[in-house]
């Protein structure tokens, strides 16, 4: 489940779900020293000085693993670049020979989505860099690109942007690799993408958090339009009953043109919509596997791309993206059915893969270490009760925290 970025950290965990506020609580006092030397208990660091002084008298520092000491316990970090562009604006120094995403910071763009889904599921190596979409981006972007994102540098230098046309070029610059478009089915994958302009809400903006929910008022949709859009994506879906995804049996582009906007669909609709639950098998069974399958047969969706419901529903209360400055009040998303990913997909995802934690909570410690720094400078900018003497505390709960 995705994470929003914080300093460089872009990662989605499955268990235990990280969410954009790592820092905010003590969850138990008691700690152990384990036989290979990680302090064993759950601690997590707060969000006062209080708190934060209360950690320290309860959690011993000298009984924490210093940072070198956490750095010997972790995997060591790949060469593969992530540039986070607000903390490092500078041109990226990455050498021609590698394929460069570029994409949003915060993983709420749907079609940057599909490109980094797409490249995840070929299994190829890349390097990214991370852009704000709602800020200003870097003068250097528009030397190279028309500014808006996805766009991607191939490995002889070229640069491409428009997801669906950067997913075909995959297939046609790697054919090696998972077919995206499968040999023989050009024609019916073209047809299923091409459905989403008819099949989506009419009148609806494109927002990237809260896509195709709001008209131009900013109100949302009626619950009859997004009905006759879950059934139409039914019945794209009935139309290759091999299997649980839109082309069968076979993950292809189909699945990511349409995985990021059903995914913001399954949480966001049940809190516009008291009861339309998106993945509900007793009214929308093929829908439903879809769900499963690219949750349980794809590790790179749950493992990396996939927004969280905490995300999802987030958005939906906050004034702008789609809803011209109108923030919702909506139900706690009681209605979300969960997702089927569980710790397996994260192990099959990160087999092979340099620089990545075996499980998902070393994962989490991972992109916790090495984006200690950003992290502690946010915390103590953003919790009133902290001033820059309280670092070493910070610093101190975050140990903690990774050690955990």
């Amino acid at each position: 489940m995705r994470a929003v970025a914080v300093g460089e950290m872009s990662v989605n965990i499955i268990a235990p779900p990280l969410r954009p506020h790592v820092l905010r609580q003590v969850s138990g006092p008691r700690t152990r020293r384990s036989r290979k030397g990680r302090v064993q208990g759950r601690v997590c660091a707060p969000n006062s000085r209080q708190s934060l002084v209360a950690l320290a008298s309860t959690v011993q520092d000298d009984r924490i693993p210093s940072w070198d000491a956490l750095a010997e316990l972790l995997p060591a970090p790949s060469e593969r670049v992530l540039q986070d562009t607000v903390l490092n604006p500078s041109f990226p120094d990455i050498p021609e020979g590698r394929i460069v995403l570029f994409r949003d910071r915060n993983g709420w763009c749907p079609y940057c989505e599909r490109v980094w889904l797409g490249l995840l599921a070929k299994g190829l190596d890349f390097d990214e860099v991370l852009i704000e979409l709602q800020g200003r981006k870097p003068g250097w972007y528009y030397d190279i690109s028309n500014g808006s994102t996805p766009a991607v540098r191939w490995e002889d230098g070229s640069m491409q942007g428009e997801s669906l046309d950067i997913l075909r070029a995959l297939d046609e610059k790697y054919p090696d690799t998972l077919p995206l478009f499968p040999p023989g089915q050009d024609a019916a994958a073209d047809a299923l993408i091409g459905a989403f302009r008819r099949v989506m809400p009419q009148g609806c903006r494109p927002s990237a958090r809260t896509a195709f929910i709001f008209h131009g008022g900013g109100r949302p949709a009626p619950r009859a339009d997004f009905e006759r859009t879950l059934d139409g994506v039914e019945a794209l879906l009935e139309e290759h009953r091999s299997g649980p995804f839109f082309l069968g049996d076979a993950f292809s582009a189909v699945d990511c043109a349409w995985a990021p906007f059903l995914e913001r669909y399954n949480v966001q609709l049940p809190l516009l919509h008291a009861g339309l639950r998106v993945r509900d098998p007793s009214a929308r069974p093929r829908l439903a596997a879809w769900f499963e399958a690219m949750e349980t047969r794809v590790p790179a969706y749950p493992s990396r791309v996939q927004g969280t419901p905490y995300t999802w529903a987030a958005v939906l209360a906050t004034a702008g993206y789609g809803n011209a400055g109108r923030a919702m009040e909506f139900r706690p998303p009681r209605e979300v059915l969960p997702s089927s990913a569980g710790a397996e997909e994260w192990v099959r995802f990160a087999s092979g893969r340099e620089g990545v934690g075996a499980t998902p909570q070393e994962e989490a410690a991972l992109r916790m270490f090495r984006n200690r720094e950003a992290i502690v400078k946010d915390t103590v900018s953003n919790c009133g009760s902290l001033s820059r003497d309280d670092e070493a505390l910070v610093h101190t709960a975050l140990r903690a925290c990774v050690a955990a």
